[in-house]
This record gives C-alpha cells, structure tokens and sequence, in this order.
C-alpha cells in the first residue's frame, strides 16, 4: 500500500510512442518526488481517468511531445496546454 494519500501528489503520464500506449506514475511526498505507484494505460482517456482516482494534478506528455494538463486542480503556468477527451487513442505520432 502507498505511503501517499489519495488525492495529493501529482500524476505524470507519459505517451510510449513504440509501445502505443501511455506510462502513469503517482508521485507524493513533501517535494512529490515519492514514487505512490506506476500503471500503463492504453488511451488518455483510461490514464486521466487512472490519474484523476489518485490526485488532482496530472500533467501529460505527448507522442507530439506537447506538454498538457488534465488535472482538476489549477493549471501551472508552465504548462499551456490543457488535454480535452477527444476520445483518440494516446501514444500515436502523426505519420509523415
């Protein structure tokens, strides 16, 4: 069992690019640099969905490496995006 509380910490998901799907890791702690726990998730939608069960900050790095927010708490001003379901599946570059 995690040492961290639900609803605290900070979630970072990540898009797997040659796996097709996303790695989520909960962080907790003082300084959010506790390891809570780590899952796969094969769309945003599935991982927000993970991400938001354990905190209300969740940050998103793309297969575009856009980095976007998800979380319910207020958006850091160093990230300017914000992820919308759009119901695509995660982890996919376009093709060029």
């Amino acid at each position: 069992m995690s040492a961290v509380e639900r609803g605290t910490g900070i979630v970072s998901l990540e898009a797997d690019v040659l796996r097709g799907d996303y790695l989520c890791q909960w962080y907790g702690g003082a300084d959010d640099d506790v390891l809570a726990e780590r899952g796969r998730a094969g769309s945003a939608r599935t991982a927000v969905r993970w991400a938001l069960a354990r905190s209300p900050r969740v940050q998103i790095l793309t297969g575009a490496g856009d980095l976007l927010w998800a979380g319910t708490a207020p958006r850091p001003d160093e990230i300017s995006g914000t992820w919308t379901d759009d119901g695509e599946l995660v982890g996919r570059m376009p093709v060029p």
